[in-house]
């Protein structure tokens, strides 16, 4: 599916959706956009999951660049 384009790599064990990816993405741009910063314990609430699955989307998206991590907290790069 990965091949397809269909799910996104965000990691070596785990593969999401990419309309999760992007609802998730679009969530997650709204709250920081209004709140200025997250702690990981939000973006768990926003991203509808586990702190088992958060703490790599939220590395993910540090990776592509949309968020930097700032002691606890991330922000908007940019």
């Amino acid at each position: 599916m990965a091949d397809e384009g269909r799910t996104i790599r965000i990691n070596d064990s785990l593969h999401l959706d990419k309309d999760v990816v992007a609802t998730i993405k679009t969530d997650l741009k709204k709250y920081l956009e209004e709140k200025k910063e997250i702690t990981m314990a939000e973006f768990r609430d926003i991203a509808r999951t586990s702190r088992k699955f958060a703490v790599p989307i939220m590395e993910y998206f540090d990776s592509q660049k949309l968020t930097q991590r700032v002691g606890d907290k991330r922000v908007l790069r940019g």
